[in-house]
């Protein structure tokens, strides 16, 4: 009962509190701390219950940092409960420039003036959007794509939805490079292409996400990062320079190499130099160093022409020729009273040089192959006489020579035989010696008369046929078109393409006259292009070496080649009973080697091995290497393919067709044209 009593009295208690103040209740509203991005929208749902027979005012506003934006108002009827329920939108019209730490005011006026209010939880509103890079690339080289993605979202843990990121690439705070794409979803993906010749080094990727407010334009949510990247120095351009192009015999010409990067910037290196004089032959290959000077001697008679250097350094080729000028010269001498004049030049020698002897003057007209030598004898009346001769180039010579005469002259000296014609007894001697050759000769023709008086001629068949026979021996002797492989070997490091040609049981195949002749016929074909050919198993290799070649270009001769024996095989199969199974390969590699007899040379890492399992790979079709196929990129089009793991290319259309028609339709030809002879 006495529980009862007081309970009473509390609420009667109660009732009268609320009766006189009223009350503000807060339903929903953000969690403490909080974050809302802008244009993001804030729950609020609260009650306010005036007191008992009262009516009154409400307000919601939002307070941020001190500053104070209204939200809300209104009345309350006396006696009347109000819930009210409000979806508050963060647009950038309403807050402008207001964000920070902020709370929701609800602030209820009664009748009576009397004012009471109640606050939210504190929550934060911000502008920021984070960027978070997911690429992983960060070397990246000229001329190649650019990409760089990640993800980006607000500060309150929202996703973006919308906007755009644009992209500064910014070398200092010079910009190199923009773009710009739409956020989708919290994603971005910026896919450009870096400038061509853009410097090697470190830069700055800065990026820049914002949204805009639909009504008004101006930028809501926004956010930076920045990332480092690297931009690669990549070999460009190789370039050969001469500390003088037009070389003096008897000195060296200076060569240098430089490779360049995009920029020109020059990339220490190695070279692979190729020295080619004027008649095309190779004079020297050395590896050596880029931006270093070399010397390479020139022979003081080595005659005038243009010489050629070609280098090879990173996958680039580069070709420059220096020039090695006349030089006319000529080395003198005086001993005893003879002068003796030597051509030291590289070329023919045809001028006059002056001689002072005492008081005269003497003009000696000489004429003087290269490495020509020649003596001319001084005279004049008995005395000593100082010597001066000169030349029309400017050099001099001087000397102190006793000289015995009757006048003063200088003739050309011919040597002791000269002399000896002089005596007597050197004729006598002289006629006796020719006489008794002529007595040889006389004898012996009358001896070849008389025996072939005695002995019938020999039938002119029979010698027809020794020669016949001479003949078909000499054209079966060992060709030097064939090549042998050498385990080691000393010799020039060569680049070498190579068409291997596999014939399934080959030696079998020979013995049958109808395929040895269709292989004879692509055998003369690749001797004719300069290709050395090599035997092992089933496989025939036709090698174009630059030793044998005479140019480093020898890619177009070799598809040529394999191009024309997979024709003439295929013709073979259509026209004989004996069918050829047969596949094509084209490679290219280096190779060690050396022209004695026959062409020797070693093969450099897996050269025959590729060109084998291609080879094997290709079923009466020529298939290639990804190294061969960068070479004939000017002569064929190709589609990539691999064939049981290994990655190979084949020849889908050639660019000169009718050229490589034209080759085969000659080369043919002139086969029949030598069978009907």
């Amino acid at each position: 009962m006495r529980r009862l009593v007081i309970s009473l009295i509390l609420v009667i208690f109660l009732v009268s509190l609320v009766s006189a103040e009223g009350s503000i209740f807060i339903h929903e509203q953000p969690s403490a701390g909080q974050v809302y991005n802008l244009e993001e929208i804030i729950p609020l749902r609260t009650t306010i219950t005036p007191p008992l027979n009262e009516g009154g005012s409400y307000a919601i506003d939002l307070m941020c940092n001190g500053i104070k934006k209204f939200i809300q108002g209104g009345t309350i009827n006396r006696g009347v409960s109000e819930t009210i329920a409000k979806q508050i939108q963060l647009s950038k019209s309403f807050l402008g420039e207001l964000v920070g730490d902020c709370k929701i005011i609800i602030t209820f006026t009664h009748s009576t003036n009397f004012a009471e209010s109640l606050a939210t939880n504190d929550f934060k509103i911000s502008n920021l959007m984070i960027i978070t890079v997911t690429s992983t690339q960060t070397e990246f080289e000229p001329s190649k794509e650019f990409l760089i993605r990640g993800n980006i979202a607000k500060e309150s843990g929202k996703g973006g939805t919308g906007g755009f990121v644009e992209l500064q690439l910014l070398d200092g705070n010079t910009s190199v490079l923009t773009d710009s794409e739409t956020i989708t979803n919290g994603f971005f993906m910026i896919n450009t292409t870096l400038p061509a010749g853009i410097k090697a080094g470190a830069y700055s990727v800065s990026l820049n996400a914002y949204e805009k407010d639909p009504d008004s334009g101006s930028t809501t949510n926004s956010g930076t990062a920045t990332v480092e990247v690297k931009v690669k120095q990549v070999p460009s351009n190789l370039e050969i320079v001469f500390e003088n192009s037009d070389v003096e015999p008897g000195t060296s010409a200076k060569i240098k190499t430089i490779l360049h990067d995009q920029t020109g910037v020059s990339i220490p290196s190695t070279s692979f130099v190729t020295i080619k004089n004027g008649d095309n032959i190779i004079i020297e290959q050395s590896d050596k160093p880029t931006d270093v000077f070399y010397e390479f001697p020139i022979k003081y008679n080595e005659k005038p022409s243009n010489w050629a250097v070609v280098a090879i350094s990173n996958k680039l080729e580069a070709i420059s020729n220096f020039t090695i000028k006349e030089k006319e010269a000529v080395d003198m001498s005086i001993i005893n009273k003879t002068i003796i004049v030597k051509n030291i030049g590289n070329v023919i020698y045809n001028k006059t040089i002056l001689v002072n002897l005492g008081n005269s003057s003497l003009n000696i007209n000489v004429s003087l192959n290269v490495d020509e030598e020649k003596k001319y004898e001084l005279s004049a009346p008995t005395g000593e006489y100082n010597v001066e001769i000169k030349t029309a180039e400017g050099s001099s010579i001087t000397g102190l020579v006793s000289l015995t005469g009757k006048e003063v002259s200088v003739r050309e000296y011919f040597g002791g035989f000269s002399e000896a014609i002089r005596h007597p007894s050197v004729w006598i001697t002289l006629i006796l010696i020719l006489g008794f050759v002529a007595f040889l000769v006389y004898r012996k023709i009358r001896k070849k008369s008389f025996f072939g008086k005695i002995f019938p001629k020999r039938n002119k068949k029979q010698g027809q046929a020794r020669i016949l026979n001479i003949t078909e021996e000499s054209m079966n002797a060992p060709k030097n078109n064939k090549a042998e492989l050498s385990l080691s070997i000393k010799g020039e490091k060569q680049d070498a393409t190579v068409v291997c040609l596999r014939i399934k049981n080959l030696r079998e195949m020979k013995t049958k006259e109808d395929v040895r002749n269709t292989l004879q016929k692509i055998e003369e074909m690749a001797d004719e292009q300069k290709a050395v050919e090599y035997e092992s198993q089933d496989m025939i290799f036709f090698l174009f070496v630059p030793l044998r070649t005479k140019t480093f270009r020898n890619e177009e001769d070799a598809l040529k080649v394999s191009q024309a024996a997979k024709e003439i095989l295929l013709d073979h199969n259509r026209l004989y009973k004996n069918k050829v199974d047969f596949g094509i390969s084209l490679h290219h590699g280096d190779i060690i080697a050396k022209q004695d007899a026959t062409l020797k040379f070693m093969s450099i890492g897996t050269l025959t091995t590729i060109s084998k399992r291609i080879a094997l790979l290709a079923n009466e079709d020529v298939l290639m290497s990804d190294k061969m196929n960068e070479r004939v990129q000017r002569f064929a089009k190709t589609e990539r393919r691999v064939i049981d793991g290994v990655p190979i290319y084949s020849i889908r259309e050639l660019k000169q067709r009718d050229q490589y028609k034209g080759f085969l339709d000659n080369f043919t030809r002139k086969l029949q044209e030598d069978k009907r002879e």
